[in-house]
């Protein structure tokens, strides 16, 4: 067996195809997704058929590469907005023959050459290259032309607007016998019916680094469910779909959907995986019902011969829920059970690549659930560092914060992982904001904007936006902070973070009336965020001093000094006690002001500021 830096000739092999086929939807951003939907879309047709072993194995790798000869078609033609002309059209069908060239030099996918060649025939012998008709068309090609016609259809096109699902359905059953093999049509339409296809699609959107992938995820995979008769198959796929509910913060809906999959289980008699039971333990922690939370980690924890990743992930629960109750130490402890579990799977990864080489999807399959696992552990290790990162920010080491962002970015930009890079940019850049980099925090905060805009993550891209604002506030561009505050205000529902925003950019601009007036939006008791509750605090108390209000100044500061205490947040306690030992000399009381500065004194050593 051959070996290239610890991975088989075949393993190697099989990776250099998933990037291959990376790289045709690489040139041309309108069919991200695509390769891997027909793929899905064929195995599933072929099994529903009683199609198993080589045969299925080749129809896997046929649906895989069917658009590989597209690596040869002009980027021109690809991308074209009209329709193509007579010469254009014959030179995007010999993507067909591109493809021979290109899979001929591989021994071990010449079974797939013909019908990646011939996917594109019609069963009345219209289609191209050969004109082939009915059964002589390649079994394989028949299979791959329904779901590669039903994925186009389906897809919004640079040329074309995308079909509806039942619309395309409906056109394939017309053409049934026409165009397309009537076996294979009622084998779809099964498939479809049972809700597998929008499984499929819903699965496939959940990863795809599409605009509005998630939407278009949510969206399959709730009609999955409607459509199954089975009761695992909805659970799968309501538990699915939870993940997706929790990652985009629709709450209510999440909150919903816990209570289905608890009805669904109980009416079935279906055990709840520790999976579910720490996706619930997810929704109490947004909740900020930190006990509920902890409860359900501990049962995940207390469960015999549970896997890893779900063991380190209940740990990793823990300590937020610690971490949020201020429990530092316990937090650190339970975060660092977490962490060890990941680097010893990392460890093992690496040991395990020996594999029984063989050419069927089995081996293929391994081999690519080898390497997303790796992903997940990786993905996991990352969501890691950022905890540790936010602690360490709590706790005024900035220093040991931004080391461990930096660590969990670089895990993040190796594995393509979009959504957890905006959660780190955010948090690193809200760190460069408190170290006065505004520039950099500035280019984090727009990379955020760009990722959650991207995934159509509403309420992310509006935080970003504000502190973006904030920003711009701090180095005195107010006119670039106006106009991004009237972006805010004109596409988002407003919370009280714009008002807080709105109100600091009036306060620097020493409008101090103006800034009070925005306060009268703010409900205190419905901010949630510890950050937010100090924020507001310190902004009053603020205003007023610049009101020369001093009573109300020291008023509020104290109520952000004894937040920040409770909450741990030094590096912001230590400010605001320095701003009360100024307030306190202003106002005669030296008791105060000595008292402040003694508390200030004992804590600032532990703040540890970035050079």
């Amino acid at each position: 067996m051959t070996k290239a830096l610890g991975i088989n000739s075949l393993e190697l092999f099989s990776l250099s195809i998933k990037y291959l086929t990376l790289s045709i939807e690489g040139k041309d951003i309108y069919t991200l997704g695509h390769s891997e939907r027909v793929k899905e879309y064929s195995v599933a047709i072929a099994k529903r058929m009683g199609i198993s072993g080589e045969t299925l194995s080749n129809i896997y790798f046929g649906g895989l590469l069917h658009d590989i000869g597209k690596v040869r078609v002009p980027e021109e033609i690809l991308k074209k907005r009209a329709k193509l002309n007579y010469e254009e059209r014959t030179i995007m069908q010999q993507h067909v023959i591109y493809a021979q060239y290109i899979i001929g030099y591989y021994h071990f996918l010449s079974h797939i050459n013909s019908m990646i060649k011939h996917h594109h025939e019609r069963w009345n012998g219209s289609g191209y290259p050969d004109g082939l008709s009915g059964t002589s068309i390649p079994l394989g090609a028949r299979i791959i032309g329904v779901a590669d016609t039903f994925d186009a259809m389906t897809t919004n096109r640079i040329y074309k607007t995308q079909r509806t699902l039942r619309n395309a359905l409906n056109f394939i059953i017309k053409k049934s016998g026409i165009l397309f093999d009537h076996q294979v049509v009622e084998a779809f339409v099964g498939l479809f019916n049972e809700g597998i296809i929008h499984y499929i699609r819903g699965f496939n959107y959940f990863k795809v680094k599409e605009e509005h992938a998630w939407e278009q995820s949510l969206k399959n995979l709730r009609k999955s469910e409607i459509l199954s008769n089975d009761p695992n198959f909805r659970f799968n796929a309501g538990l699915k779909t939870l993940e997706l509910l929790l990652k985009m913060r629709k709450m209510p809906s999440a909150y919903h959907k816990i209570k289905e999959l608890e009805e669904l289980s109980s009416k079935y008699e279906l055990p709840l995986p520790a999976s579910f039971l720490n996706e619930k333990a997810l929704y109490y922690f947004y909740r900020k019902s930190f006990h509920d939370s902890e409860k359900l980690s501990e049962m995940v924890l207390s469960s015999p011969n549970e896997e890893k990743l779900l063991i380190a992930r209940a740990h990793r629960h823990l300590g937020m829920c610690y971490w949020k109750e201020n429990l530092n130490d316990a937090a650190v402890l339970e975060i660092s059970y977490s962490e060890n579990i990941y680097l010893d799977l990392i460890k093992d990864f690496y040991m395990k690549t020996e594999y029984e080489e063989s050419n069927n999807i089995e081996y293929y399959q391994k081999v690519l659930e080898k390497h997303q696992d790796i992903e997940v552990i990786m993905k996991n290790l990352a969501k890691i560092y950022d905890i540790q990162g936010r602690i360490q920010y709590t706790l005024g080491n900035f220093k040991k914060s931004l080391e461990y962002y930096n660590r969990s970015l670089e895990k993040k930009n190796e594995i393509g992982d979009d959504y957890g890079l905006s959660i780190s940019y955010g948090g690193r850049g809200k760190l460069l904001s408190l170290c006065g980099k505004y520039s950099l925090a500035m280019t984090d905060f727009l990379t955020n904007m760009r990722i959650t805009k991207r995934l159509g993550l509403t309420y992310s891209t509006y935080m970003a936006m504000i502190e973006y604002t904030k920003n711009f506030i701090r180095e005195n561009e107010f006119k670039l902070a106006q106009k991004i505050l009237k972006e805010v205000k004109r596409d988002y529902a407003l919370d009280h973070e714009y008002f807080l925003a709105q109100s600091y950019f009036l306060y620097k601009k020493r409008h101090y009336n103006k800034a009070l007036e925005k306060f009268e939006n703010i409900n205190i008791r419905k901010i949630r965020k510890n950050e937010d509750r100090l924020f507001y605090y310190f902004l009053l108390g603020k205003i007023h001093f610049g009101k020369v209000q001093l009573k109300e100044a020291v008023k509020n500061m104290e109520i952000a000094a004894m937040y920040a205490q409770e909450y741990r947040y030094l590096f912001y306690e230590n400010l605001y006690l320095k701003l009360l030992e100024k307030y306190y000399l202003l106002n005669g009381d030296r008791n105060k002001a000595t008292r402040a500065k003694e508390h200030y004194r004992r804590i600032e050593t532990s703040v540890i500021k970035i050079n």
